[in-house]
């Protein structure tokens, strides 16, 4: 025998529990809270546990993927795929005590792999878990990798984004890759060639110093030769910029020194482009 404690139990006068068959759900009567002491029918019932997985499948700029499927695999034996709607979200209702492993897939696009849990939790959980899969036809910006000043040593925020880069070449373990850092305008253009190769080649060491084969890496610095032509993305983050509009040293000049900063900043970059897809393959 267990007491079933509060809120079923009060110091009031409880009695008179039923239950609605075999439901964990029923009634009873109770004078809790009542002044003068009279009697109330109070409901009560056990919540249902429930696991969901809800989420979207888009490319980096966050639009929908045509054809892209999400598989999951359990360690219980489940084996699944789910297709998103046109919107690239998804929701999906998951087992108690079960660990997954999940594959976000769509051609002309890159995996991503993302693990959620059940195990050991004992309340309702709703797992929101979004995949921006980069594209292997256009070169993709590595948002979270930073250098200190006029040098090509990564800051510790870099680690985030460097580990990024090594689980997404360990998700795809049959592309190759080129790696490019770019400068924005200030100063020599020869020191910021240098600089940038220097930068594209600290990036290729970190992720063979963690693993990836040097043979799937090429390093290029490109200083700032090849400065960002404005996207969807950018020219709705920032007004003041509009789309296809090339950010070179003549439109750079023609901004105020606050609208001037921004632009380097964004020039100030490391990407890395798809160069092969049958890394070993045959």
């Amino acid at each position: 025998v267990e007491n079933m404690q509060a809120p079923i139990n009060s110091s009031g006068d409880d009695f008179g529990i039923t239950f609605a068959g075999l439901k964990e759900e029923g009634f009873f009567s109770s004078n809790r809270n009542e002044i003068k002491g009279y009697d109330k029918l109070w409901y009560f019932y056990l919540p249902t546990i429930e696991y969901l997985l809800t989420g979207k499948i888009a490319d980096v700029n966050l639009e929908p993927i045509s054809g892209a499927v999400l598989r999951l695999i359990g360690d219980d034996g489940t084996n699944t795929k789910i297709h998103p709607q046109k919107d690239g979200s998804f929701k999906y209702k998951l087992k108690e005590d079960v660990t997954y492993i999940m594959l976000a897939s769509a051609r002309g696009f890159l995996n991503k792999k993302e693990q959620i849990s059940t195990v050991g939790l004992n309340k309702s959980k709703n797992f929101t878990i979004d995949f921006g899969l980069p594209s292997v036809s256009r070169p993709i910006q590595l948002n979270n990798i930073f250098y200190e000043l006029a040098k090509w040593t990564f800051t510790p925020e870099s680690e985030k984004g460097l580990q990024e880069l090594v689980r997404l070449l360990q998700d795809n373990p049959n592309i190759t890759i080129e790696i490019a850092a770019h400068t924005d305008m200030i100063g020599q253009k020869e020191d910021n060639m240098i600089l940038s190769q220097k930068r594209a080649q600290s990036v290729l060491e970190y992720l063979v110093e963690h693993g990836i084969e040097k043979e799937r890496l090429t390093s290029v610095g490109y200083g700032e030769e090849n400065p960002v032509i404005v996207d969807k993305k950018l020219a709705s983050e920032y007004p003041f910029l509009k789309e296809k509009t090339e950010l070179n040293e003549e439109f750079v000049l023609s901004l105020s020194p606050e609208q001037q900063e921004i632009v380097n900043q964004i020039n100030r970059r490391t990407e890395f482009k798809v160069l092969k897809t049958s890394y070993k393959l045959y």
